[in-house]
């Protein structure tokens, strides 16, 4: 997946990109469909030991806040899928990031 962020913006920070939907999810059949959204999550890199551990925090904080939430009305579930290793470019920086998958089914 391609990331284009504002050169303004300014780690750590999240990105949510536009998601892919799915209208036939075998997995859902009493839904209309599935978007599955990937958000990067970005740190600055002040080292290579602190970034990983920033990220690993940050990723897991935010699968287990989106595992846990309760699903708004409408909305069948929500659910953190994967989470795979990445890079963003900020002002021409290439900054330690993670992608993390998340499926809503509605």
């Amino acid at each position: 997946m391609s990331w284009w962020v504002s050169d303004a913006s300014r780690p750590p920070v999240a990105i949510i990109a536009q998601p892919s939907i799915d209208y036939a999810d075998t997995d859902a059949p009493f839904c209309f469909a599935s978007w599955t959204f990937g958000i990067a999550i970005v740190v600055n890199r002040s080292n290579d030991r602190e970034a990983q551990r920033e990220l690993s925090r940050l990723v897991n904080e935010v699968a287990l806040a989106i595992d846990t939430a309760d699903a708004p009305a409408g909305v069948f579930d929500i659910a953190a899928l994967d989470a795979r290793p990445s890079v963003v470019s900020i002002a021409g920086t290439d900054l330690p990031a993670y992608e993390l998958r998340v499926r809503v089914r509605a």
